[in-house]
């Protein structure tokens, strides 16, 4: 009888662990998956107030630059220049500052481009540029690097984006074809 009871007890036991431990990794893992869902008590709702951009472009921006992870949404806030955002705190940081370089009052023939960056960080690439571009077109343009998403994000108007983009194509080439300078340090005079 204590046999039974034993394996009774330990059934219980085990039964009672792996609730625990589906409750709180928060489900089986799938097989062969490379990206872990955030856990939904992470996840936070902001309001977030626009002053320039639209609601319908500030999610297209969303999308574009942040992207929609697993259980993250999105939407048009009661007010036409708002919207709320259910995301992991870490994204909508991000966001909020993107939203603070972009949101003010521009010119009309400003557009606000999402430009993917291939072979360098989008923020060592924004730093090249703005070394390398005359000032009168550094002034009339705002670079915004996300490099978790590995994209530049430009307000600047159309003719200057054109400059602006033949520049990218020529800076963003993969590193054994951009030049580059080595530094052979001499042998020690004996």
């Amino acid at each position: 009888m204590g046999g039974r009871l034993s394996r009774t007890w330990r059934g219980g036991l085990v039964r009672l662990m792996c609730a625990f431990v589906l409750c709180y990794t928060g489900g089986l893992a799938q097989a062969g998956s490379k990206t872990q869902e955030p856990k939904p008590e992470t996840f936070h709702t902001d309001v977030i107030f626009l002053d320039v951009v639209q609601a319908t472009r500030g999610i297209a921006l969303y999308k574009r630059v942040i992207g929609l992870a697993p259980g993250a949404r999105v939407a048009i806030g009661k007010d036409p220049k708002s919207m709320v955002a259910h995301d992991t705190p870490e994204r909508l940081a991000r966001f909020r500052v993107l939203v603070s370089m972009l949101d003010h009052a521009h010119k009309s023939e400003e557009r606000i481009y999402v430009r993917p960056v291939a072979h360098m960080l989008p923020s060592d690439l924004a730093r090249l540029v703005l070394d390398v571009m005359n000032p009168k077109a550094r002034g009339r343009m705002i670079l915004v690097p996300d490099d978790r998403s590995g994209k530049l994000v430009v307000r600047t108007p159309s003719a200057v984006y054109k400059k602006l983009d033949l520049l990218i194509r020529r800076l963003d080439i993969p590193s054994r074809t951009r030049p580059s300078t080595h530094v052979i340090p001499a042998p020690e005079a004996p």
